[in-house]
C-alpha cells in the first residue's frame, strides 16, 4: 500500500532502524551482527506528552515518530538512530492501521 501524498509531505526527517541486539544463553546482550539499518521516511514531534509505556506505567514520552511506512517492522528491541545520531530508549511501539492494513507507526521515546 502507498502511502498518500499528503500524509508523506509532513516528512521532515529520516530515521534509521537497526535490527535487535541478540541475547546469548546466559542472558548478555550481544550487537546484532548487521551494522547497517534501514531508512525510513519519519515525522518527529518533540513535544513531551504522558504515555502508557510497554508495561503499561503511566511515564513522560520525551518524543513520538512517526514512522511514515507500512513495511516497516519496529518493536521496542529495535534501535531507532535519529538524524542527529541520537539513539533514544524505545518506551512504545504502535502500529496505526486503517482498513488497508498497516498505515504507519507511532513510536514514543524517553
Amino acid at each position: 500500500m502507498a502511502l498518500e501524498t499528503d500524509f508523506l509531505s509532513m516528512t521532515q526527517d529520516t530515521v534509521k532502524i537497526h535490527p535487535p541486539s541478540t541475547m546469548n544463553f546466559y542472558g548478555s546482550v550481544a550487537p546484532s551482527s548487521s551494522s547497517t539499518g534501514k531508512s525510513y521516511p519519519a515525522y518527529i514531534d518533540m513535544t513531551p506528552r504522558q504515555i502508557i509505556n510497554s508495561r503499561g506505567v503511566e511515564e513522560v514520552a520525551s518524543g513520538t515518530i512517526m514512522l511514515m511506512s507500512s513495511s516497516a517492522d519496529v518493536g521496542l528491541q529495535h534501535v531507532v538512530e535519529l538524524a542527529d545520531g541520537r539513539k533514544p530508549e524505545l518506551l512504545r511501539v504502535e502500529p496505526l492501521r486503517d482498513e488497508e492494513g498497516l498505515h504507519h507507526t507511532e513510536i514514543s521515546f524517553r
